[in-house]
């Protein structure tokens, strides 16, 4: 709120980001999916969350929203976040990237942006193991570095 409240006061144009807003990024588009409503209690959960879309291939970033948030995701939009490049909630912590979430988005690719040896512990153990299990290739920035993905409209595949 402060950021837009002092962005507006030097005459730059600023909103509040709110679900279902669209924008247009060159040839993509992306929603505004969240946040749904607004967490006094975890500001996590008040993270910007929106889904690109350039013709057939969909991402999805999550900012550090976490479980409560992604079950009311989950809840309104259902099969629309399906998405081949997830970024994860939260770092990868245990708060993020639900068993439901995971299986709603059905991502191929999860990104995981997490600092080497961080005191958090993240990723965490369980969210790496549901990754294995559903089959998700993780990237890591505290073992890839920066990661870049690159679609052709169709699917994302990792910069090596």
């Amino acid at each position: 709120m402060q950021v837009v409240y002092a962005l507006t006061k030097q005459g730059t144009k600023a909103e509040y980001a709110k679900p279902d807003m669209v924008y247009a990024l060159g040839a993509a588009a992306f929603t505004i999916l969240g946040p749904l409503s607004e967490d006094i209690e975890n500001h996590n959960n008040n993270s910007v969350v929106l889904r690109v879309v350039y013709q057939n291939s969909a991402a999805l970033f999550t900012g550090d929203a976490e479980i409560q948030a992604e079950n009311a995701l989950v809840e309104q939009y259902g099969a629309g976040l399906q998405a081949g490049l997830l970024k994860a909630g939260h770092h990868g912590s245990k708060t993020s990237s639900s068993d439901a979430f995971l299986r709603a988005v059905r991502p191929d690719y999860i990104t995981i942006c997490c600092g080497i040896g961080n005191t958090y512990g993240h990723p965490h153990k369980q969210t790496l193991r549901q990754c294995k299990q559903l089959g998700i290739k993780v990237r890591r920035t505290d073992i890839n570095g920066n990661i870049v993905f690159d679609t052709d409209g169709t699917v994302w595949v990792p910069r090596d």
